[in-house]
């Protein structure tokens, strides 16, 4: 038996100019006719985050705030007037920019306390006006340990994650939420044994580990 697929057309997105590197690294689409894509650019030695958006026919750069050797590493929107874009820094902590429907601008996240270096990878945020999440990891010195963060719409703070007893290492890679109280987050942990998947629920007061 023969199978046919529909098939998708490539369409075509617009970097900065055709003389740079360019790299997309999350998606959100809030509707039918309104996508933002997050990344970066790089323009000779320096580069910087990079935000397209498409209107339902084409892909457009929209500007992003001075980064300098930053990207954006994932994208959430509650609706097409509030987006949050969350990634790295070229001075090795986590950097966030937020979309109010008119511009983009920075909102950096916090330093939690004994890290050398953060990044937050991926970012949800299930109603307009309402908390975000996003997760990732820090670096202390016991090693990279997963962390997580919350957006309020005009601050962000470091949660607590849940612990494995014997973890060598932890990370937080991606997450979702259905509404303010109610999140999962994925990743993956090193123990002394082997490596493992890693699980995390948010019920609304804090991050546990479900599968680790």
């Amino acid at each position: 038996m023969c199978h046919i697929w529909d098939e998708h057309p490539i369409v075509r997105s617009r970097g900065p100019n055709p003389n740079t590197d360019d790299l997309l690294l999350g998606v959100t689409c809030p509707s039918a006719s309104r996508c933002w894509a997050v990344g970066f650019t790089t323009s000779g030695t320096t580069g910087g985050t990079l935000a397209e958006r498409w209107n339902g026919t084409n892909w457009t750069v929209v500007h992003t705030p001075a980064s300098s050797d930053s990207e954006l590493a994932g994208v959430s929107c509650a609706s097409t007037s509030d987006c949050v874009a969350t990634g790295s820094g070229g001075n090795m902590f986590a950097v966030a920019q937020v979309w109010n429907g008119i511009a983009w601008a920075n909102a950096l996240p916090k330093k939690p306390a004994g890290s050398s270096i953060t990044v937050l990878k991926g970012v949800s945020c299930p109603t307009e006006g309402s908390a975000c999440e996003s997760v990732g990891a820090k670096e202390v010195s016991s090693g990279e340990r997963a962390l997580a963060e919350r957006w309020n719409g005009s601050a962000w703070s470091v949660q607590s994650t849940g612990t494995v007893s014997g973890t060598t290492f932890s990370s937080l890679d991606a997450v979702t939420c259905t509404s303010a109280s109610n999140c999962w987050a994925t990743g993956e942990l090193d123990t002394s044994a082997a490596r493992d998947v890693l699980i995390e629920k948010w019920n609304g007061t804090s991050w546990s580990v479900t599968v680790g």
